[in-house]
């Protein structure tokens, strides 16, 4: 992304790779752009006329994570390189990059093969560990509201698909890169017996990866996009950036009054790892608070307009009621819950609808499971007189009914009064199958 004469690019690397950031630094610089720093995952250039620069990144795991380039083991690294004649670029966690007008002869900042050696593999485990950790986390934490649920209902919302397919190609991205390291520490070791140089240039794995980092940071923009035009988290966008800009500068001060009042490294490093927890912990307790509010506006939001709804008491020749409703429709499903009701009336449903049969039959499969695991309800198979290509099931008291067809489901809880079974299903069938036929 270029915004003037800055560009910002999404290069995601573990340190045991390093080389191929080096040359893909002093590509850069031969069309024109200067590394500038580095913010998380992106590298941030300056334009600047072509030349040839030669780029160092040095890894050094004694740096701690926490601290960075205020730690005195990053000063001291530094002044060494720069004595070296190395100039400092930036600095990120344990690495740290320098460059230098391109010479036939450079003098290597790190010359030790096997410290060299050490060095990395400690940092690259880390590194591993807490990405693997991380897309678990968040990944088994999405698990949980979709896959895991008995509510089907995230396969109608775009955002949360995307986000699925963005934190399962991670999870997949670091897997293999996590398996890729073992061997090439492996690999290592044996080389390093052997007195043979060690290889930290995987240019072709590299450029794999920087082309899924690329899929997944357009699929972050799309579900972005997505969450904030669809209107009820846009509502509440401005809430979250907040909370987030207030949590990055109280985290930023806090360091910074802590870096004051004491200069050991280890005594910083407590300090900083508990504000760091404390200021999560805090914004869980807020987000979530934030989300349940969302979540129920959602739900709760007032429709009256029974027309834009399949199916209401009015339907079933029923006085009408206060309602509510939801509409949800992704790439997948198109999926309405409706519910009305008073003290003597009450009707409620979830319809999905879908071009994908499998679609479908995960849909019947959740709300079977759903039954057994919360409504203590028997259902079974009802016999009727609709086509046979929708599929009737009720339940034992004769208050649910569920049909299903190749491309849509209902099931529906509705208190029947004088009602009969078959009189529901057929008003059911009019309405939601027989209408969008």
């Amino acid at each position: 992304m270029r915004i003037g004469s800055k560009k910002w690019v999404l290069f995601k690397f573990v340190p045991y790779e390093y080389k191929v950031l080096e040359k893909y630094l002093e590509k850069m610089a031969l069309k024109g752009w200067m590394l500038e720093g580095m913010v998380g995952f992106f590298l941030k250039f300056i334009k600047i006329e072509p030349k040839a620069l030669k780029y160092s990144v040095d890894v050094m795991d004694k740096i701690p994570m926490i601290l960075g380039g205020d730690s005195k083991s990053a000063v001291e690294c530094r002044e060494y390189c720069e004595a070296a004649g190395w100039k400092f670029i930036c600095q990120m966690e344990k690495i740290q990059i320098y460059c230098k007008e391109n010479e036939v002869y450079n003098i290597p900042i790190q010359t030790d093969e096997e410290e060299k050696y050490k060095s990395i593999f400690k940092a690259s485990l880390k590194y591993s560990i807490l990405n693997i950790l991380c897309v678990s986390m968040l990944l088994y934490s999405q698990y949980l509201t979709s896959f895991g649920n008995v509510f089907p209902e995230f396969l109608a919302d775009n955002s949360k698909l995307l986000l699925l397919l963005l934190l399962s190609l991670w999870f997949i991205q670091d897997s293999v890169q996590f398996i890729h390291f073992i061997i090439w520490s492996i690999t290592g070791r044996l080389r390093l017996k052997r007195n043979e140089p060690i290889s930290y240039d995987f240019k072709a794995i590299t450029g794999i990866k920087l082309v899924l980092n690329k899929i997944m940071f357009i699929l972050l923009v799309a579900m972005l996009c997505i969450i904030i035009l669809s209107g009820l988290l846009g509502k509440h966008l401005l809430e979250f950036l907040i909370v987030l800009t207030l949590s990055i500068l109280a985290g930023i001060i806090l360091f910074k009054v802590i870096k004051k009042i004491t200069n050991k490294d280890e005594t910083r490093k407590l300090i900083n790892i508990s504000i760091v927890i404390l200021i999560v912990i805090i914004n869980l307790i807020i987000y979530s608070r934030m989300t349940i509010t969302i979540g129920i506006n959602g739900i709760l939001g007032d429709n009256n307009d029974y027309g834009s709804y399949s199916l209401a008491l009015k339907d079933f020749d029923m006085i009408s009621a206060e309602s509510y409703g939801e509409k949800k429709e992704s790439v997948l499903v198109y999926c309405e819950h409706y519910i009305e009701d008073d003290e003597n009336s009450y009707i409620s449903y979830y319809l999905y609808r879908s071009r994908y049969n499998f679609i479908i039959d995960y849909v019947l499969n959740k709300e079977f499971e759903k039954i057994n695991r919360y409504d203590n309800e028997e259902v079974i198979i009802m016999e009727s007189n609709i086509p046979d290509n929708i599929k009737v099931y009720k339940s034992i008291n004769e208050d649910k009914f569920i049909l299903v067809s190749d491309n849509t489901f209902i099931s529906l809880y509705i208190n029947r009064k004088d009602l009969d079974g078959e009189e529901v299903i057929n008003i059911i069938y009019d309405k939601v199958f027989k209408s969008a036929s």
